[in-house]
């Protein structure tokens, strides 16, 4: 698997749609806009847990306002990048697993292009 670099952020080098950094190097995902409105409803800033986390345009963002981030991916290559955009975080841990209610093995697809 090979990688790409997008302003700091490391990606698979498939993944063109949810390249979302700005030149600063901060997430712009559009899927943002809604957790910060829900953050709107939170009392207590302990513990986010990112499911399906990808590379982390979520929960890297949310490092500066959580005092820990949990991220879950399963994709191997995209855990990758994970790990590497969050090594700055000290309060931020990733895991290359699926969640789910049962305990069982999945079957993931890769992309081979856009």
């Amino acid at each position: 698997m090979t990688y790409k670099f997008v302003n700091g952020w490391k990606f698979p080098e498939y993944e063109s749609r949810l390249c979302s950094v700005d030149d600063q190097g901060n997430s712009t995902y559009t899927g943002l806009t809604h957790v910060y409105q829900a953050l709107q409803h939170v009392d207590k800033f302990n513990t986010f847990v990112d499911v399906g986390a990808n590379v982390g345009l979520i929960s890297v963002p949310l490092c500066s306002k959580f005092r820990k981030v949990i991220s879950i991916e399963c994709i191997p290559e995209t855990y990758e990048c994970l790990k590497y955009n969050l090594d700055k975080f000290p309060n931020a841990r990733a895991y290359n697993f699926a969640a789910s209610n049962t305990n069982s093995t999945i079957q993931v697809a890769i992309p081979k292009d856009n």
